[in-house]
């Protein structure tokens, strides 16, 4: 297994003991609920509308917020049958939420959407209608020691089919293929077979984003805003395969250095 000491690639034996969060109560406890509050970036419909979108935990809803070139703007609500912890935006009309239901059981779906419609009247007044939903797709729906909430979800770079999912207690990294359901454990804070160990998942991050890099391939990269004793992790596929390689714990003051701080470091960002 590789990992890094700022920029500096070693090769780790060490064995770490099991580590294992208890799973929080229902609700979600306030750390997960505060994790991130919507996905974070617009986007533009067919219809020219700008779109954005946010979770409530504790309301158990999302919120669609639209805005329209010549100002006007509306709002709605979805309501959802659990607690939602992670959305992510997963292309054209194509939502994917996580979160727990009131059994405890983690629940991953894919939702379909059509936008709301645009209605210019007379003297150029716009009115913006309602999005509706028009599928629901259980991706994932279990009580599972390890699987218990989802932290954070987003796409692969390699296949865009898939999710990166991080679970709540475990701190586990998986794959999900929204096709088909299956699942497989890519990196845990602990050691196993045919997982790349990486300890850092444990610490307390509240933001991942993804990216290509010039020198390291696909990276998925967590984040902490909040806690300023959290260093910058790094979790990449160099040969862009599919397949973790290693990854690097970079000290915030050597993020630049380390060539991370520059777009002329990145072919793109997702």
């Amino acid at each position: 297994m590789k990992l890094a000491l700022g920029c500096l690639a070693i090769v780790s034996l060490v064995s770490w003991s099991s580590f294992q969060v208890s799973p929080p109560v229902d609700p979600p406890p306030k750390e997960l609920r505060e994790t991130e509050k919507m996905w974070n970036k617009k986007w533009t419909e067919a219809n020219g509308l700008i779109g954005h979108v946010a979770y409530y935990t504790t309301s158990k809803k999302l919120t669609m917020s639209w805005r329209h070139s010549t100002g006007a703007s509306a709002t709605q609500d979805i309501a959802l049958s659990f607690y939602p912890t992670a959305l992510f935006r997963g292309g054209v009309d194509l939502l994917f939420v996580g979160g727990r239901n009131q059994l405890g059981q983690t629940v991953i779906q894919s939702m379909m959407y059509v936008p709301p419609t645009v209605t210019i009247g007379s003297g150029g007044v716009v009115t913006i209608g309602t999005a509706s939903v028009t599928g629901i797709n259980v991706l994932y729906h279990e009580k599972t020691v390890g699987r218990d909430m989802v932290r954070f979800m987003r796409a692969t770079l390699y296949n865009p089919s898939k999710l990166v999912v991080q679970f709540w207690d475990s701190r586990d990294l998986y794959t999900l293929d929204t096709a088909s359901g299956a699942y497989v454990k890519i990196a845990s804070p602990t050691s196993g077979a045919g997982v790349l160990q990486v300890t850092h998942l444990q610490d307390h991050f509240d933001k991942m984003w993804f990216a290509e890099h010039v020198s390291y391939g696909y990276v998925y990269v967590l984040l902490s805003a909040k806690h300023n004793s959290v260093d910058p992790l790094v979790i990449y596929d160099t040969n862009k395969d599919g397949v973790l390689d290693g990854y690097l714990s970079i000290p915030r003051d050597q993020w630049a250095t380390c060539g991370f701080e520059s777009a002329f470091d990145f072919v793109r960002f997702e």
